[in-house]
């Protein structure tokens, strides 16, 4: 009875401890700020304008070189992305942090009123570099499915 006594406050410690983490953070103020406007915006606007140049140093290392061949190779994929863009508007919602990353949703509602939403994963990246110090900035990492 001893024994149950002692593990029990340490199995509960545990389980709070694991759940405590895998709950949602908002991510708000300075940092959702510097997110929205170093990353978020920017990419909505490129969207917007067929800006496929822009993607480059909005996303992910890995992200572009996934879309690498879309993005410089198809010739109209920017008409493509103006005509299905350029007059929809976008809401940003409120960041949240989840399972070790920011996710952003995203709600683009288009001309004859259709609605899409998409959640944009955001991460810290150290791609860019100036001289020899790496410089982070933030980027998008992918889509969440």
């Amino acid at each position: 009875m001893k024994k149950v006594i002692i593990l029990l406050p340490l199995v509960l410690i545990f389980f709070s401890a694991h759940y405590i983490g895998a709950q949602e953070m908002p991510i708000t103020g300075e940092k959702f700020a510097e997110i929205k406007s170093q990353v978020i915006l920017p990419f909505l606007e490129a969207l917007k304008n067929g800006d496929t140049k822009a993607f480059k140093q909005l996303m992910t290392k890995d992200m572009y070189e996934t879309r690498k061949v879309l993005l410089e190779q198809n010739a109209t994929y920017p008409a493509f992305l103006r005509k299905l863009y350029g007059d929809a508007t976008f809401q940003v919602g409120n960041a949240m942090q989840q399972n070790g990353e920011i996710v952003v949703p995203v709600a683009i509602t288009f001309p004859d009123g259709r609605r899409r939403n998409i959640h944009l994963r955001i991460k810290e990246d150290g791609d860019n570099y100036k001289g020899d110090i790496p410089k982070k900035s933030w980027k998008i990492s992918g889509k969440v499915r």
